[in-house]
């Protein structure tokens, strides 16, 4: 499977992911930023449709996931039963945690192999995104864990983009 073929499947899993945990939610912040997430996943999957395609992908906007999890997280008043039903979906965080690591030093991996510079920095661009992506997971396992708890946004990564 080439880097095209399966940054497609990947998109793909994690946008029906997404849209699986906001159906699920009984949150409507929560939903909210896995909609948001799926839209993110959706727009990448455009994007490498686009480069399979040998089409030049136009300007990627920035995600505005992180932003709007962070405000969402602010203003959320989670009872104890909503707390227990988002628990049952912990196995999934685990995953979807997983893959956005997994999509991001894919997507740092090709940008090191590739010569358009254009393209490079597409790819570091989606690289950051989904590490955004992993900071909004990581936060929602840590208030499903510990709902009482202070979320600790990271504001950029350490990560050094080639």
């Amino acid at each position: 499977m080439n880097l095209f073929d399966y940054a497609l499947q990947m998109e793909e899993d994690g946008k029906e992911l997404y849209e699986k945990l906001a159906a699920e939610s009984s949150d409507p912040g929560l939903a909210k930023i896995f909609n948001d997430l799926a839209a993110d996943e959706q727009k990448h999957y455009d994007f490498f449709r686009r480069l399979k395609e040998k089409q030049t992908p136009e300007k990627m906007v920035d995600s505005k996931a992180l932003e709007g999890a962070k405000m969402l997280f602010a203003e959320m008043q989670v009872d104890e039963d909503s707390v227990a039903r988002l628990k049952s979906s912990l196995d999934a965080y685990h995953y979807a945690i997983r893959a956005e690591k997994e999509s991001a030093e894919l997507y740092r991996d090709a940008a090191t192999k590739e010569s358009s510079d254009a393209i490079k920095e597409l790819l570091l661009r989606i690289a950051r995104e989904e590490d955004k992506h992993l900071n909004i997971l990581e936060n929602i396992y840590d208030f499903v864990s510990e709902p009482r708890q202070v979320m600790v946004w990271a504001e950029s990564t350490n990560r050094d983009d080639p």
